[in-house]
């Protein structure tokens, strides 16, 4: 029995191919007269700005351009953003990319309404107003930024990622042109694929799920599974790439739409990125199948309705059987993004730190716990916070930082907050 939910959405939402060299209309319903474009080094390089800069110029004046936003969005980042910003006397925040670029324009527009330090409006409902207008356009099919009422912040010092969340964060109109995800490549189209998913599944089985959040998710998730494995290996084939684009955006509308309820993964992703800058989507893919074993034995029926969403045949099987493939569906990417044994393999384009980057960049030493799982010591480190037990990391064998990660067996585990909790590992 349902005894209360809460959903609410807000950016208004525009699909079509080509729409950034018309978004003239929309612009005028704004009453913005100087535009201030956020993007990132890589947006820039593939030529993307000039579209939408000359989309723009058609009804607004564009003050400036600042391509600054770096992969895990930064404190640094946002006040240099903001100051810039407010020397361009820009009135309307327009961003281009992934979730760096529009969680940084996200928090700009934070400062330029509210001032102060960023830090003062960390949490949850912390703004009370309507913020600078804002345009987000993706350039990637994974965070879902654009519709979210979220915007994750690194801060650089502490080593950790700081939360906002607010419905006035939310952009005010979400462009999604497929043809802006086209010169995304295989490495990062999969990665924040693997990211949408994560949303939705998580959103499906967190504590704040309701039946319209519940829809939103089976959607992304039935869609990301036909999808995301073509867009990764045919970039240049429009349909997946927009399918896979709304589907980011509803697995966004369904987690932020819906109280922001993610678990397990994201907290540890978060952790990860926070503490040694691995790409978000990656540390997602990677920890994702244990995540869903681990979570698996609480609510069973809802990820056989997962499994079944990804294209497992459930007829006359066991629900144990059927979730067991689910999580095999997604294990490695096999069937979504990766794998494919009539095609080569690609190496994608995410670079991933070896173990001992991961020391280096550390700094100082973390609290380590170690643990035993038969005859094999497993190491874990941990910033200061309450743990009574957790997820741990067999001892490194190999070269390979994704294979060592891959390696991970979840144990149960609690009182880790996603902000301070950070594995680091060793030899």
């Amino acid at each position: 029995m349902i005894d209360f939910f809460e959903f609410q959405l807000r950016p208004r939402v525009l699909y079509k191919a080509g729409l950034v060299d018309d978004i003239g209309p929309e612009i005028a319903n704004l009453g913005a007269q100087r535009a201030l474009i956020v993007a990132d080094e890589g947006v820039a390089r593939a030529g993307l700005l000039d579209r939408v800069r000359a989309g723009l110029e058609r009804s607004i004046t564009v003050a400036g351009i600042f391509a600054e936003a770096p992969p895990n969005s930064s404190v640094a980042a946002v006040a240099r953003g903001a100051d810039y910003a407010r020397e361009c006397g820009a009135d309307l925040i327009v961003a281009v990319g992934g979730g760096s670029p529009i969680d940084t324009a996200k928090a700009m527009r934070i400062l330029l309404t509210e001032g102060g330090r960023l830090h003062d409006y960390e949490g949850y409902n912390l703004l009370t107003r309507s913020l600078t207008p804002m345009i987000a356009i993706p350039t990637t099919a994974g965070t879902g930024s654009e519709v979210t009422a979220w915007a994750v912040i690194r801060d650089e010092v502490a080593r950790m990622k700081l939360a906002f969340s607010s419905i006035y964060l939310a952009p005010d109109l979400a462009i999604l042109d497929p043809e802006m995800t086209l010169s995304l490549p295989p490495g990062l189209t999969a990665a924040t694929g693997i990211d949408a998913l994560v949303h939705a599944i998580e959103s499906f089985v967190g504590s704040n799920a309701n039946p319209i959040s519940d829809s939103l998710a089976l959607q992304a998730i039935d869609m990301i599974s036909n999808n995301l494995r073509d867009a990764t290996y045919d970039g240049s084939d429009i349909e997946p790439r927009g399918q896979m684009l709304i589907a980011s955006c509803i697995a966004g509308m369904a987690f932020s739409g819906g109280g922001g309820s993610l678990g397990i993964v994201h907290a540890l992703a978060h952790a990860i990125g926070g503490a040694f800058e691995t790409h978000h989507g990656t540390a997602n893919a990677i920890l994702l199948p244990y995540g869903m074993q681990f979570n698996s034995v609480a609510v069973p029926n809802r990820f056989a309705r997962i499994a079944r969403a990804m294209g497992v045949n459930s007829g006359g099987r066991s629900e144990e059987d059927v979730i067991a493939d689910g999580i095999r569906c997604r294990c490695a990417g096999r069937r979504l993004a990766g794998d494919r044994r009539d095609r080569p393999r690609r190496r994608g384009a995410l670079c991933q730190p070896t173990p001992g980057d991961l020391r280096r960049r550390a700094g100082d030493r973390p609290r380590r716990m170690v643990t035993r799982h038969g005859d094999t010591e497993h190491c874990v480190s941990v910033s200061p916070c309450l743990v009574s037990e957790a997820p741990y990391l067999p001892p490194l064998t190999q070269r390979s930082y994704y294979r060592a990660i891959s390696q991970v067996e979840m144990c149960s585990w609690v009182g880790i907050p996603h902000s301070s909790a950070w594995i680091a590992v060793r030899d």
